[in-house]
């Protein structure tokens, strides 16, 4: 009994556009939080504050994060299949 060979996929997959919108997202959801930052001026508001910056470190630091993956893995992926396949890339 042979194995039958895998379905090939789309010729072209975009596998950069969910990471790339998760992060666009990730970043206005946040640009839009810090524009009310000017309504944290009384000492209540100190927590929501407290709060607030903290959102903004880990998305900043998942900006970071999926930077990262992707300046080192996946890029290093994809210049070794064009070499592989003999595109030149500058």
């Amino acid at each position: 009994m042979t194995a039958s060979p895998p379905t090939p996929g789309p010729s072209s997959i975009n596998v950069f556009r969910i990471p790339h919108s998760r992060m666009k997202e990730l970043v206005d959801a946040h640009l839009r939080r810090v524009d009310r930052i000017g309504e944290f001026t009384s000492a209540e508001s100190a927590s929501a504050l407290d709060a607030l910056l903290q959102a903004v470190y880990e998305a900043m630091w998942e900006l970071k994060s999926h930077e990262y993956i992707e300046n080192h893995f996946i890029m290093d992926k994809l210049k070794a299949r064009l070499q592989k396949k003999q595109v030149s890339f500058g």
